[in-house]
């Protein structure tokens, strides 16, 4: 046996089971003793009870300057929107995944009565003025759930709708 995980018991036999634990370069065999479904699911209850940490984490990663790599002097912002696209680029199922779920949630969130002339004019002006439509109240979120009506509509930069996310509420709220 060359690895048991310590929180489940998986057992790596052979090499070829090697691949269903963490790698670890300092182990002996290069990986861990803890199975990549176990570390998953520590790594996504830590990621939960430490919401708000890895959101703030997060945001100063993208906004500052990696400075410990002075002779290279990283933006990590511009880092970030590159290992974005290169991860749309390695997954286009996946970016295609996403992209149908929003149409979905869109098209179940824009009720009989909504007015599409105003709703098309605010994606017309966007395009004009070079801004994105966005929602006040998210389509999709824990709290609460938008609708798609011109109500809800408001026009912002790239800069500002992407660091909005869906974690911003309205002022009135």
């Amino acid at each position: 046996m060359l690895r048991k995980c310590i929180t489940c018991g998986l057992e790596a036999h052979t090499e070829a089971d090697l691949v269903l634990f963490v790698k670890n370069k300092k182990s002996k065999y290069n990986y861990k003793n803890t199975c990549k479904k176990c570390a998953f699911s520590y790594e996504k209850k830590w990621r939960e009870d430490n919401k708000e940490y890895c959101l703030e984490y997060g945001r100063n990663w993208r906004k500052n300057n990696n400075t410990y790599f002075k002779e290279h002097y990283i933006n990590n912002r511009e880092q970030h929107i590159e290992n974005t696209r290169n991860w749309a680029k390695n997954n286009p199922h996946k970016v295609a995944a996403k992209s149908a779920k929003r149409r979905a949630f869109k098209l179940q969130a824009t009720p009989a009565w909504a007015d599409h002339n105003i709703i098309d004019d605010f994606y017309l002006e966007a395009k004009y003025h070079q801004l994105e439509v966005d929602h006040i109240v998210p389509l999709q979120s824990d709290l609460v759930c938008g609708l798609h009506v011109e109500h809800n509509l408001q026009l912002l930069s790239i800069e500002e709708n992407r660091s909005k996310g869906n974690r911003e509420w309205p002022d009135q709220w």
